[in-house]
């Protein structure tokens, strides 16, 4: 297995409901959420994510929902066309390739505004 650290949501700014695409262009088996998020008061990420691979786009997977005081929490045992996401782990299934990910971003604060 071949490991990177990849700061995606460093670099961006997102809007409701917008979403993070990166290309992936390295080969991997497995794919990690971090928790190192700073919320402030009143604030909820639900986090959803997709998969682009050589049939086409996945449907979004529900990955972590977080607030700020330590409710947080994934979701278990999901299945798509490329491989299982298990609490904070995405497995890519040994016969699959992956191109893209879209990572979502659901923000209370910003959607109540």
């Amino acid at each position: 297995m071949r490991t990177r650290l990849i700061n995606i949501m460093a670099s961006h700014t997102l809007k409701t409901n917008d979403f993070i695409e990166c290309s992936v262009d390295f080969p991997f088996d497995e794919m990690i959420l971090s928790w190192n998020t700073q919320l402030i008061e009143g604030q909820t990420l639900h986090f959803k994510v997709q998969f682009l691979g050589n049939k086409g786009w996945t449907e979004k997977l529900d990955w972590a929902y977080w607030t700020l005081k330590n409710d947080r929490h994934s979701f278990p045992d999901q299945t798509c066309l490329y491989g299982s996401l298990n609490v904070d782990v995405f497995t890519v299934r040994p016969d699959s390739n992956i191109e893209k990910i879209r990572i979502y971003v659901v923000d209370t604060l910003s959607s109540n505004s």
